[in-house]
């Protein structure tokens, strides 16, 4: 079945039987600004100079959105985007939907989003993990 049609088929589910739908994507978004290239010569009249800090930090944010409600979570953190994050997530996001709810997550194929402490997370969360097919990050 078309991968689209079995998240229409599951949206419906969702409805009738009181579940909830989330798709789940982190976002990382580096620190300093990142110039556009231009060809010019040095210090030419017109010049811009921006002020950034110094290294390769970045901020995640890690969240999901409700298909049903549009309901954003998110998790903010300059710590990696790795298994302990993403379980992290996940206790917040149980918390925030209270009750036997069941909740099924759409991912990407991340490395840490297939981990075994993600799947153990999920599960002891009540959150079913469906992966997004390979190479098609543009479905989430």
């Amino acid at each position: 079945m078309c991968f689209v049609k079995r998240m229409k088929r599951l949206k419906r589910k969702c409805i009738t039987e009181g579940h909830e739908l989330v798709f789940f994507d982190p976002a990382h978004q580096v620190h300093n600004s990142i110039n556009g290239y231009a060809w010019q010569f040095k210090g030419s009249k017109g010049t811009k100079k921006i002020k950034a800090n110094t290294g390769r930090r970045r901020i995640n944010i890690i969240g999901c959105v409700s298909a049903l409600t549009m309901k954003v979570s998110t998790l903010v953190t300059e710590k990696n985007c790795d298994k302990c994050t993403v379980t992290e997530f996940m206790a917040k996001l149980r918390r925030q939907y209270r009750g036997n709810k069941k909740i099924y997550m759409i991912l990407d194929n991340a490395k840490y989003n297939r981990s075994e402490a993600v799947k153990a997370k999920a599960k002891v969360c009540n959150i079913e993990l469906i992966y997004l097919p390979p190479y098609c990050p543009n479905l989430n």
